[in-house]
């Protein structure tokens, strides 16, 4: 079994290896994306991020559903997303904007984009005309030269009216996306609405009737929706989120596997032992040597 890290983004801590063109508590900006230091990690950005690509090509696990990048593509990832395995190809080119979801919802009314931005998570690429892309291209030229500017009294102003510009445009070709998907719409919002609940709980229900009560379905069509949208029933996806969370504690905490199993909420460490091998073929206290040692071996 691969042992993965778990990196956590926010704009309260950028690490040191993302070379980025600007950054301040709500907006960052940056291009140099062609070696990612967090191949082998899973990355989750508390950001929305917004990747525009211009040339060659990106692969990527969102969610653990694989999505291809290609040239007119924009993808945009929402906060609290789960990203890992990503490729790019040599000649790879994009420029990615960072926002805060304070900047996104203010700067367009009535959450418009936010809903739409939400709605993305079961299909988070939009693929855009040339016409488009060059106007984002534009835009993102515009932003790098008004910040490498020397400071002025409106620079900070007009820095943001290019971002609203940027973001009025997304939400214009979204719309232009979502022509004649009224239907499927439908099922990428629920399912949507599925995944922000289960990343809105630190301690994730293990009972697929929690979540449907929760959005007012029935079991039966939550995971029969969760299926069609992204390859994986509802409970395949509570499954996955409930091990990487135990995962983590187990590599990152000094809890004892008592202790974990209570703060999961099992009846007893009997059944959370069962549970965490069910999944990984490994008992708690097994699968946290596998994850202690793997992870020394490859500091080596």
């Amino acid at each position: 079994m691969k042992q993965t890290n778990f990196i956590e983004i926010g704009f309260e801590h950028i690490p040191d290896w993302i070379d980025f063109d600007y950054i301040d508590n709500d907006l960052i900006i940056y291009s140099e994306v062609k070696e990612l230091p967090f191949i082998n990690d899973v990355l989750k950005t508390s950001m929305v991020t917004i990747a525009v690509c211009f040339k060659g090509r990106m692969q990527l696990d969102i969610n653990d559903y694989p999505y291809q990048v290609k040239p007119n593509d924009i993808l945009v990832c929402p906060p609290n997303a789960y990203i890992k395995d990503a490729w790019l190809s040599p000649d790879f080119e994009c420029d990615i904007l960072c926002l805060s979801t304070r900047v996104v919802t203010d700067f367009i009314p009535e959450n418009r984009l936010w809903n739409k931005i939400n709605i993305l998570s079961a299909n988070p690429i939009i693929h855009v005309d040339n016409e488009a892309l060059q106007i984002f291209e534009l835009c993102m030229k515009m932003l790098k030269k008004k910040l490498q500017a020397s400071v002025s009294q409106y620079k900070k102003e007009i820095v943001y009216s290019i971002v609203k510009t940027c973001l009025l445009e997304l939400l214009e070709n979204i719309q232009v996306n979502e022509n004649g998907r009224e239907e499927f719409s439908r099922k990428e919002i629920l399912f949507k609405d599925f995944i922000k609940l289960l990343l809105s709980v630190e301690v994730k229900p293990r009972f697929l009737t929690w979540y449907s009560d929760k959005l007012f379905v029935s079991p039966k069509h939550l995971s029969t929706v969760c299926k069609e949208v992204s390859g994986k029933t509802a409970v395949t996806w509570i499954n996955e989120y409930m091990i990487n969370d135990i995962k983590h504690l187990l590599l990152n905490s000094d809890k004892s596997i008592k202790e974990i199993s209570d703060y999961y909420n099992f009846p007893n460490c009997s059944f959370f032992g069962k549970y965490v091998k069910g999944h990984t073929g490994y008992s708690p206290g097994e699968y946290r040597r596998f994850l202690i040692d793997d992870r020394n071996a490859s500091q080596i």
